[in-house]
Formats: structure tokens, C-alpha cells, sequence
């Protein structure tokens, strides 16, 4: 079985001075809960409904952990957040190793 990286969504933030015009609320994609496990054989497929532009600051991470491998190698978890600023999601990072569900 591949190794995955379960990615949870710890926060959803919003600061109105950061955010430009438009944007009124937290995003509205992810909420606090939401768990989404990653595939492919190093763990390095994008979880199905996950933010793409998260996914992207994410992905390294994610594949290391997914490997087994420590962050800076020190840590088998990770807190990060996407790159969006104005409204900003935190996740836990951590090791998966059960089934796709």
C-alpha cells in the first residue's frame, strides 16, 4: 500500500485589511474539519476537491511526509497554510497509512 499524507484543515482565516476589495469572508472552498488524503504512489497526487493553489504550496511537504520522510528533518508533521494572504487556510500535515476514504 502507498504511503499518503492526510492534510485536515485546522483554520480558516479572514483579515479585511489584507484582502482585497471583492473578498468579504474566509474561503469558502475548505472548512475546519475537512480532511483530504493524497494518492499516488509517492503521495504526491493532489487530493480530489482540494485547492489547487493551496495544493501547490503544500506539495513538497506533503510528499515527504508521504515518504516517510522528516521536515526539516526534524518533524513527522507540519502546520502550513496556502499562499492566499487576505484569507489564508491552515492545515495539519501528518503521516496516512490506512485506507483512501
Amino acid at each position: 500500500m502507498p504511503r499518503r499524507c492526510k492534510i485536515t484543515v485546522l483554520k480558516c482565516n479572514f483579515d479585511k485589511e489584507l484582502a482585497p476589495d471583492w473578498v468579504q469572508r474566509p474561503c469558502q472552498a475548505m472548512h475546519v474539519g475537512d480532511a483530504y488524503i493524497t494518492d499516488g504512489e509517492h503521495g504526491d497526487k493532489m487530493p480530489q476537491g482540494f485547492c489547487y493553489m493551496a495544493w501547490e504550496s503544500l506539495r513538497t511537504i506533503a510528499v515527504t511526509i508521504a515518504s516517510g520522510g522528516k521536515v526539516f528533518g526534524l518533524y513527522d508533521t507540519y502546520t502550513g497554510a496556502c499562499p492566499n494572504g487576505g484569507r489564508p487556510v491552515i492545515f495539519l500535515m501528518e503521516p496516512y497509512e490506512g485506507d483512501n476514504d
